[in-house]
């Protein structure tokens, strides 16, 4: 690619990913906000599962698998970093409420300003080099491109909800319109330099970590079912752009980067089948209870 569309491709998937959340805003109100601090027990089972399962099963099967020590690196990174604004989405498409989606997504963002320096760290423990995710520079990132657009976004849902839930829609259509090609992009480029990145067991790492992920979010997301399995999407879908920050202050070398772009492709992949299966397992249960009932 050129060097004029390295400048403007990220700032096209930087807008695009804060219009998701602003879209993803238009459909809350702003009592959801305060959702997960009225249920602490989910807020504690979510940051669990999202800020503590995840980064230490990635550096347990980094440290069991001879995976190359800049690639590890870029998944553990991956692993620590806050959820990615397409988490939303996939909450939606499990089935649960707006409240429930809203609320949790702000509470685990939120946590996250705290959380994802205090797991960075780890990287120094297990890995010998000096890493470290500043406060203020977490919580710069999370406030301008997820809390402020996610807010505005609820704000504008709860005095104008007719005209915000149609708005909601087409935005979310001309975000994706303008992702989608750059991210096949990005894999199509990056596609032939993924060998050198599978021989060490990395492949073996991701689809175990996305796996823990989920298992931890759908063990831990209470009792209904469309909640575990949004709370199970979360867990294992991470913010790449949160990375990539961690990582250029940190990191030379294109191989952590990559590390990053191959666990947001395979956690894509393995969440959409997970969800897949598990939706089309619930919808015959569902099917089933009706006709008992009926």
């Amino acid at each position: 690619m050129g060097a004029e569309l390295k400048t403007i491709l990220p700032l096209i998937v930087q807008a695009s990913m804060i219009l998701v959340v602003f879209a993803i805003g238009l459909r809350g109100r702003l009592s959801y906000l305060a959702y997960a601090f009225r249920h602490p027990g989910l807020l504690a089972r979510g940051v669990f599962a999202v800020n503590v399962v995840v980064p230490l099963v990635t550096i347990g099967l980094c440290l069991l698998f001879p995976v190359d020590r800049l690639t590890a690196a870029g998944l553990i990174i991956m692993a620590v970093s806050p959820l990615a604004p397409l988490v939303p989405g996939k909450m939606f498409k499990a089935g649960a409420d707006e409240e429930f989606v809203v609320g949790a997504y702000v509470a685990l963002v939120l946590a996250s300003v705290v959380m994802v320096p205090l797991t960075v760290a780890l990287l120094s423990v297990a890995f010998g080099r000096d890493v470290a995710a500043p406060i203020p520079l977490i919580a710069s990132f999370v406030g301008t491109s997820i809390l402020l657009p996610l807010i505005l976004g609820v704000i504008a849902g709860t005095f104008w909800p007719e005209l915000a839930g149609r708005a909601s829609r087409l935005l979310t259509i001309v975000a994706y319109v303008a992702l989608i090609p750059i991210l096949l992009l990005i894999i199509v480029v990056s596609a032939s330099k993924f060998g050198a990145l599978l021989g060490d067991g990395t492949l073996a790492v991701i689809v175990l970590s996305v796996s823990a992920a989920m298992a931890a979010g759908y063990w831990l997301g209470g009792p209904r079912a469309e909640h575990r399995l949004s709370l199970a999407q979360a867990a294992a879908t991470r913010h790449p752009g949160m990375a990539g920050l961690i990582i250029h202050r940190h990191y030379d070398s294109p191989r952590v980067m990559l590390a990053v772009v191959l666990f947001l492709i395979v956690s894509i992949v393995v969440t959409g089948v997970y969800q897949s299966v598990l939706l089309k397992r619930l919808h015959a249960s569902q099917r089933i209870a009706g006709g008992a009932i009926a």
